[in-house]
């Protein structure tokens, strides 16, 4: 099993299983993006519903450009720009993509799809980020989980953020953003071809 997993207690070889899908990045990157396109091909843009998805997919999509030029993993703990007001801004990225294909879609088995995902791989994947950013950071970690929520924004940027700036080499380069957006893109135009 994936080093994510350690801490958990398989029961059986049906939950070691689950427990290698739900914590290996992989599987919940790849899932995400095969349920893009076929979310996609099963849209039925309608006005204005359709606008607002993609608002929602473009805003989700800049958030995550953001915070992919920001971070820097393992190494700096980013507490500046969108980390400022959540402690994990590409997942907040990824729930207004996704959701902007659901309003995109208006279709109630891609809500259900879209709604056991996030279930099924986001909790995990939120503690197992928690706990090993807390332990590599200690107090600062502490300091700045304390007062910076998970997903839900702050109502202000927390106030002892980092001096990190944004680079487009980050973003693109190092954290491979480009692809996701490409995908994300590509999602969009498949929707409202079809």
């Amino acid at each position: 099993m994936s080093h994510r997993t350690d801490h958990l207690e398989a029961t059986g070889p049906l939950t070691k299983i689950l427990n290698k899908l739900r914590y290996k990045e992989i599987y919940r990157q790849g899932l995400g993006i095969i349920l893009l396109m076929v979310f996609a091909y099963f849209a039925m843009p309608a006005q204005p519903w359709a606008a607002i998805g993609i608002i929602m997919v473009v805003i989700g999509g800049l958030i995550r450009f953001w915070a992919a030029g920001m971070v820097i993993k393992n190494k700096i703990l980013a507490t500046s720009g969108p980390y400022a007001w959540a402690r994990h801004p590409l997942y907040v990225g990824n729930i207004l993509i996704m959701f902007g294909m659901v309003v995109i879609c208006l279709n109630w088995w891609i809500f259900l799809t879209t709604v056991l995902f996030f279930w099924f791989f986001y909790p995990p994947t939120i503690q197992y980020e928690d706990r090993k950013l807390a332990k590599l950071f200690g107090d600062e970690w502490s300091k700045w989980a304390s007062r910076v929520p998970a997903l839900l924004p702050r109502f202000s940027p927390y106030p002892n953020a980092s001096d990190d700036s944004w680079e487009l080499k980050r973003a693109v380069g190092r954290n491979g953003e480009l692809y996701i957006l490409l995908w994300v893109a590509a999602s969009v135009v498949v929707a409202l071809y079809f």
